[in-house]
């Protein structure tokens, strides 16, 4: 039945609109989405000469800077509803969603899926409607966790938008219930021109193995194997993970990324190298300070 919904939704994405692939790597066309920040805030003004880039280790000249105002998104958000989601957190993840979808413009896109055992496409990739806003209020808590699978699909699918893919999941990072590892996930994001980011709610949960009279000797987090499949998830795609204890202050979390990827830079280059495979990126500041975050590389398809 997974596999079901992932071809579904794969087929789905083929149905869109057909158009040229502005965010996705080719050999004569690389665009990489960064972030500068400096002791937590975004670094802004920089200029294509303040960034340097090696491609497998190579230096890249004549690299160019998009406007990222002219530039709209394609947001896909992932939702966890499994059974750890009910009552005033399901409440406070659907105002959390609300506010980021104030929050973006009118030519940008969104799409929402939810899952739990399975996930489920509520809300296609389309412009702010009522009707995108109105799929909120259908989500529903419920089920076990199959957030790899989920994460994945999600991914994919942020592709079929026209503008610049973002993928925002909010799951306690649990899963019990995926067929996919780890691996596929973060080899899925490093294919993939998607930014993303994910909040993560610990869920307090973890498993105790016991010993031959039954007592308990080891307890191995939910949280912390939750976090680390997040974690290299977003670090393979450029985005961020950004942990609570809570959904209290999960709102704030929304606004905070919707608040980056407007600080983001669009960084543009004609590949040296053009092999196909797998090419490393290192992007570092050439004279100014700060922390720069981006993708760790991408694949370049045979023509």
């Amino acid at each position: 039945m997974t596999l079901l919904l992932f071809l579904t939704l794969i087929f789905q994405a083929a149905q869109q609109t057909p158009r040229a692939p502005l965010f996705r790597s080719s050999a004569r066309r690389v665009v990489v989405d960064v972030f500068v920040s400096q002791n937590g805030r975004p670094v802004s003004g920089l200029t294509a000469a303040d960034f340097q880039i090696l491609d497998n280790g190579e230096l890249q000249e004549g690299v160019t800077l998009l406007n990222t105002a002219d530039e709209p998104l394609s947001v896909v958000l992932l939702m966890d509803m499994s059974a750890s989601v009910r009552g005033q957190k399901l409440q406070q993840s659907r105002r959390a969603s609300r506010a980021f979808v104030d929050g973006l413009s009118p030519s940008d896109e969104i799409a929402v899926i939810e899952f739990a055992t399975r996930y489920r496409l509520i809300q296609p990739m389309a412009k702010i409607t009522q009707d995108a806003i109105s799929s909120l209020e259908r989500l529903r808590g419920g089920g076990v966790t199959a957030l790899r699978d989920s994460l994945h699909a999600a991914t994919v699918y942020a592709e079929s938008g026209t503008g610049r893919p973002l993928v925002v999941v909010f799951s306690d990072g649990d899963d019990n219930s995926s067929w996919l590892t780890m691996d596929d996930v973060v080899t899925g994001a490093e294919a993939s021109s998607a930014v993303i980011y994910a909040v993560r709610v610990s869920s307090g949960a973890g498993l105790t193995l016991l010993d031959e009279n039954g007592h308990g000797y080891v307890k191995i987090s939910a949280d912390y194997k939750g976090t680390r499949t997040l974690k290299n998830v977003v670090r393979a795609a450029g985005g961020r993970l950004i942990s609570l204890p809570s959904t209290e202050n999960l709102e704030d979390a929304y606004v905070a990324i919707l608040e980056e990827m407007r600080n983001r830079y669009l960084l543009v280059y004609e590949p040296v190298l053009r092999e196909p495979g797998w090419h490393s990126l290192d992007v570092e500041l050439r004279h100014k300070k700060g922390e720069v975050r981006a993708r760790a590389g991408y694949f370049l398809r045979e023509r």
